[in-house]
């Protein structure tokens, strides 16, 4: 693999990363208070959630790249699984990006930034939600294909497979606590990945 592609595929989690870690913590996404004052730290709030949004572009280039690079090793795999992968990877992002957004509109506004979270809770909830089911659809079955190929075995082929479940997992809990586990599992699938392309 050109070692260029190797490294974007290494990108994600570390534009994610750093994205999840200026994010204020809401220790608790129900309680609106708590949120409106991690969004009066403006410009974390707002750098935090566009890097985060950014970073699943990145996520959805890096699924394309594995796609092609599963391809040329002869590994049966359908582009249906990049295509869930893009369209869970966009939805994070259209999620990621209002979240981040709306409530510093409103604070523009004169409006407390609580009136966005009350307003917008189920309609970014199920943006979430769709994006994580797309994306895990995606996510499981390229991983499957790259654990069929042997382009990670062993020991790394548990590390990558236990990545996927913390991912989803963790972005499933109400909390900005579960966004590190996020995090966490994207290195866990991406950056071995990575690593291991660039060795190569």
């Amino acid at each position: 693999m050109n070692k260029a592609n190797a490294l974007l595929i290494l990108a994600f989690p570390i534009v994610l990363t750093i994205g999840i870690l200026l994010i204020p913590v809401v220790a608790d996404y129900g309680d609106h208070t708590l949120a409106e004052r991690a969004a009066a730290q403006v410009w974390r709030w707002a750098a935090g959630h566009l890097l985060s949004a950014a970073a699943f572009g990145l996520g959805a280039l890096a699924c394309g790249v594995l796609y092609v690079e599963l391809q040329q090793r002869k590994a049966p795999i359908s582009a249906f699984a990049v295509l869930f992968s893009a369209l869970g990877a966009g939805l994070y992002a259209a999620g990621l990006g209002i979240d981040g957004i709306g409530p510093l509109i409103m604070q523009a506004a004169g409006v407390p930034a609580s009136a966005f979270f009350d307003a917008s809770g189920w309609w970014v909830t199920g943006t979430f939600i769709v994006a994580t089911l797309l994306w895990g659809i995606g996510l499981i079955w390229l991983v499957a294909a790259i654990t069929r190929s042997e382009l990670v075995k062993d020991k790394l082929g548990y590390v990558v497979g236990f990545g996927v479940l913390l991912m989803l997992g963790a972005s499933a809990i109400p909390s900005g606590w579960g966004l590190y586990g996020v995090a966490l599992g994207c290195w866990m699938i991406f950056g071995t990945i990575g690593f291991r392309l660039v060795k190569n």
